[in-house]
């Protein structure tokens, strides 16, 4: 969603509507922030308020929807809720001073005519997903040796001679010598 400049007026004023899970889906992926552990197939809901401060250009309000995660331990689908505040605080690029306002998350510049709101929904959606997506605090995850979902039913292989057989066994078997080459 786009909004024009002269829509924005000095009193506030009420933006609602819903972000289609495509739309947030390809600004997901062209940033390449996950975008493979997250999507939003129903979308997201913005309950907005947009003003102006002189030239500046305030949006605050709530996002919240449901978000689809693939699990980092069972690789898994889930569905969670997200909600997050958004209060941005956006002034014309030409204004800025150089370097001014890159690590202020509640500053950015607008070019042109038009602010794209998608980009901040997307951006502040981005800020309510967990950094390690997890089905749950309890998950067990897949078993390292056979890749079983131990949270669907135990894992039967034999954890000593897995062991033995798997990733740096190869090392067992090294003779190692001292600096006279000697063991």
């Amino acid at each position: 969603m786009k909004v024009t400049l002269d829509q924005i007026k000095a009193s506030p004023t009420t933006l609602r509507y819903h972000e289609a899970g495509d739309a947030l889906a390809s600004r997901l992926h062209e940033a390449k922030v996950a975008g493979d552990d997250f999507r939003f197939p129903k979308g997201l809901d913005a309950d907005l308020q947009h003003y102006r401060a002189g030239l500046d250009v305030i949006f605050e309000g709530r996002i919240g929807g449901s978000v689809e995660g693939t699990c980092a331990r069972c690789l898994e689908s889930y569905t969670f809720p997200v909600a997050q505040d958004l209060r941005v605080l956006l002034a014309p690029r030409s204004s800025a001073g150089e370097g001014e306002g890159d690590d202020d998350l509640g500053l950015g510049f607008f070019d042109g005519e038009e602010i794209d709101v998608t980009a901040l929904v997307v951006e502040h959606a981005i800020l309510g997903l967990p950094t390690v997506p997890l089905c749950s605090d309890n998950c067990r995850g897949l078993c390292p040796h056979c890749g079983n979902n131990m949270n669907v039913r135990p894992c039967t292989c034999d954890v000593e001679t897995s062991a033995r057989a798997g990733g740096l066994a190869a090392l067992a078997s090294l003779k190692v010598m001292n600096e006279r080459g000697g063991r």
